[in-house]
């Protein structure tokens, strides 16, 4: 599968080594990189190759800096090595640019309603989700928090049914937060700040201080601060093994 690694905090900070590091893991996520930075806008950056072959993403990680962040490395399973397949993804809403990375696999014949530029599931689940914020043609008050919460949280339960479904979303102001696979995601917090990875990043920050993310419930963070909790829902995935008689 893929790797994400997620950021928010009350002020901008130097995150190239924790970046440095997660991007390291691309040996065995060869199939591209992202990372969207917020600052006042977001700034995008990614390529359809390994992160650890490509000069630019060894050169970012020199001087990254941000209050929020997504990055992603692809494992591709659903769609081929490019460009438009690549993590993350982002998505203008009411003049909003939301932005979205997946770890996991939810079948496109489920997301048959929505289209993408690219071949992903992963894609397809933000322009659910812009589908969620919209009331047939006119866009849901996208500056309520509230009812951005209840959009995901009905995205998520509807989805999470299918398949697994780790998501890191955000609006540029908040960051959403969602695992149902065991052990597939963690959680870094410090003062002001917080990281989520799908592996803990122990050569740069404490391996003690990193924690399982609560399963099959929605997490919300503005300014490295924790504002919601979400009802934890029962789609936990379960990998399916193969025994051999």
């Amino acid at each position: 599968m893929c790797m994400l690694l997620g950021f928010s905090a009350d002020k901008r900070y130097e995150i190239g080594k924790v970046a440095a590091s997660f991007f390291r893991n691309s040996n065995r996520h060869p199939h591209g990189w992202g990372i969207g930075i917020y600052d006042n806008d977001l700034t995008m950056i990614k390529q359809p190759c390994a992160a650890y072959k490509s000069e630019y993403a060894k050169n970012i990680t020199a001087f990254i800096s941000a209050r929020l962040a997504i990055a992603h490395i692809r494992y591709a399973t659903v769609g081929k090595k490019s460009y438009l397949n690549t993590h993350p993804f982002i998505q203008d809403i009411n003049n909003t640019e939301w932005l979205l990375a997946h770890n996991g696999s939810i079948p496109l014949s489920v997301l048959n309603t929505v289209n993408g530029y690219g071949e992903t599931d992963s894609e397809r689940i933000l322009a659910y989700l812009e589908k969620e914020l919209s009331n047939g043609s006119k866009t849901v008050d996208i500056t309520d928090i509230n009812v951005k919460i209840k959009c995901i949280e009905s995205m998520i339960l509807n989805l999470s049914q299918y398949g697994k479904l780790n998501l890191l979303i955000s609006d540029g102001e908040y960051l959403y937060i969602h695992c149902n696979y065991i052990n597939s995601l963690y959680i870094y917090r410090a003062k002001g700040l917080v990281f989520f990875s799908t592996k803990p990043l122990v050569d740069v920050l404490y391996r003690n201080q990193w924690k399982n993310v609560q399963l099959n419930t929605l997490f919300v963070y503005k300014n490295g601060a924790k504002i919601y909790q979400g009802k934890a829902h029962e789609n936990e995935y379960i990998k399916k093994e193969i025994k051999l008689a």
